[in-house]
């Protein structure tokens, strides 16, 4: 995961993020689907994640698909700290950004569509970023927040909107602390923290990416403790995840502890 600098660790999580749907026979199926995506993309098991996905594809239509399978491909490349899967990512990103507008357009959308498009928009910017495409990946990173405001003002409870919003609002002023002084330009690095504190507070399906991504921002400030925490909170839940066992020894290194 060194691949990657601090700032764009808030996109990581976003790989993992739950869909709330109503109680129907397929939607049950479908939530079962997706946490089963969540577990085997957090563990590491990324055909299983990919399975799931082609399982999905089956059953539902819209962006919802194609978003977990930019999820799962964004995670592997950035566990394995490569670009293999890079035309995959954005042909089925780009598709699930279609989708999603398609959706919004027609006025049959949910929030799940704009926390997806929103979502999706934030895997772009994070590999835009890395091929040095700076200002595309800005661009995308705006309207990814434009899209979660958008997911939170139709769904105030959208758990997994709020990670990606808070992350976004601590890494964006982290990035531009030298220009902090101007007057259009606001610090919410601690609104950010915030945002993820309240939803590891509510105990949301979404915790553990709060969890995760909180860990990130504490490791960046430099809290090794508190840090060294949070991947331990992660890690009980998933023992074998390389994302908790990576900030637990990140944390663990700086405190000059080896467990």
């Amino acid at each position: 995961m060194k691949l990657y600098p601090y700032f764009l660790c808030w996109f990581i999580p976003l790989a993992f993020f739950p869909v709330w749907l109503g109680a129907t026979d397929v939607s049950v199926e479908v939530d079962s689907l997706i946490a089963g995506c969540i577990d085997a993309t957090f563990m590491g098991e990324y055909d299983e994640a990919h399975s799931i996905c082609d399982h999905l594809e089956e059953l539902v239509n819209g962006s919802l698909a194609p978003f977990y399978r930019s999820a799962v491909l964004a995670g592997e490349m950035i566990d394995f700290e490569d670009t293999l899967g890079l035309g995959r990512f954005f042909f089925e990103s780009q598709r699930c950004i279609e989708r999603a507008q398609a959706a919004i357009k027609s006025g049959n959308h949910a929030a799940d569509d704009y926390f997806h498009m929103g979502s999706t928009l934030a895997y772009q910017a994070l590999f835009l970023g890395h091929q040095g495409q700076y200002w595309k990946a800005y661009r995308a990173a705006v309207k990814s927040r434009k899209a979660l405001e958008h997911c939170l003002e139709l769904d105030s409870t959208y758990m997994d909107a709020r990670v990606g919003l808070g992350n976004f609002q601590y890494w964006m002023s982290k990035k531009l602390d030298v220009l902090n002084w101007l007057p259009v330009l606001r610090d919410e690095k601690e609104e950010g923290i915030a945002q993820l504190e309240y939803v590891i507070e509510t105990r949301a399906r979404s915790k553990y990416l709060a969890v995760s991504s909180l860990a990130n921002i504490r490791l960046d400030q430099g809290d090794y403790m508190e840090a060294l925490l949070l991947a331990r909170l992660g890690k009980a839940k998933y023992p074998g995840s390389r994302v908790f066992l990576w900030q637990e020894g990140a944390a663990a290194f700086h405190l000059g502890l080896f467990t």
